[in-house]
């Protein structure tokens, strides 16, 4: 065959495929819409007559009637059997189902508000999973009211800033910027995962675990505003400007990390950690550059950050004096 013979035959077959499906459709169409009035009609001529509900086997009868299915290779699906409610439960097929008689609690967990963790009988992993405060959104985590914050306050950070100061970290020459022990530091961790932890460790670990918290942020705190907010709020006062475009918990909890800086800073002839050098070992967690394609672009939006945390720490420093 020729190639225009060969295009005029696809062309008759998808019209009359075309065709067909729309004759099926239509076929369909025109069986429900008769089922459904015939269904309606008999229901509305006497509505408290058993027999006249809608019955599959009124519906088969139709089809069959109609020549859309044939009876002898045709299985009906029958009318579902409903189980009684109680107290004819155990009739007919429930005859050996009994209700239960002896229930048993092995599992048993709440929340502990006093200490902010869950406790109780949980299977294995459970509580690990329950008692998470890394990598977990501030909005998840038991949080406080403190005074002077709109929102509330992760109970982790109150944690590990207590653990801080009751063992004197921030006389802790280089607290913030020397790197504590990396397996105690996992230790710790997982003990503040599982709701088990103890303010008696090492302050670099947790000044480190502060940090830490903060770099494992699903989004990280100064994510939550666009790029040109922070680059462009590099003085004190645009920087308290800037601070209204922050969502919360994410202000509340800035605001909240410069004021620990304050509390750090103030010890800054001892500690060597004064506001720039605070921001630069602690802004860099604050933030990705995942958005930004421009290695230099990149870098250059690095020291905005740590320009930008430097001046909210003295900001607060003014607003506490």
């Amino acid at each position: 065959l020729s190639p225009v013979c060969l295009g005029s035959l696809r062309r008759a077959a998808s019209i009359n495929a075309e065709y067909m499906w729309k004759e099926f459709l239509d076929t369909v169409r025109a069986v429900i819409k008769d089922l459904t009035q015939q269904a309606g009609s008999a229901a509305a001529a006497d509505p408290n007559n058993p027999a006249l509900k809608p019955d599959p086997s009124r519906t088969q009868a139709t089809l069959e009637k109609q020549g859309f299915i044939d009876k002898k290779s045709f299985k009906p699906l029958g009318i579902l059997k409903i189980l009684p409610p109680k107290p004819l439960k155990h009739k007919d097929s429930d005859a050996n189902i009994m209700d239960p008689k002896e229930v048993e609690h092995t599992r048993h967990g709440y929340y502990d508000e006093a200490e902010q963790k869950f406790k109780g009988n949980f299977p294995k992993g459970f509580l690990e999973v329950l008692n998470r405060q890394f990598g977990m959104p501030p909005s998840k985590l038991p949080s406080v009211s403190v005074p002077g914050y709109g929102a509330k306050i992760p109970q982790v950070l109150l944690d590990l800033k207590a653990a801080l100061k009751n063992n004197d970290g921030y006389k802790q020459v280089g607290i913030f910027r020397l790197a504590p022990n990396a397996e105690e530091n996992n230790s710790v961790k997982a003990l503040i995962d599982t709701g088990d932890f103890k303010d008696n460790c090492d302050v670099n670990v947790t000044a480190n675990l502060i940090k830490v918290w903060f770099r494992d942020l699903p989004t990280p705190l100064l994510n939550a505003v666009k790029p040109s907010v922070i680059e462009q709020a590099q003085t004190l006062d645009k920087v308290k400007t800037a601070m209204d475009q922050f969502p919360e918990p994410n202000k509340s909890i800035l605001l909240w990390l410069w004021d620990l800086c304050v509390e750090v800073a103030a010890y800054s002839e001892t500690n060597k950690m004064g506001p720039q050098n605070l921001a630069i070992v602690i802004g860099p967690n604050l933030f990705n550059t995942d958005s930004i394609q421009n290695p230099m672009a990149a870098m250059t939006f690095s020291a905005k950050v740590v320009t930008f945390f430097q001046r909210g720490i003295e900001l607060r420093m003014s607003a506490a004096r």
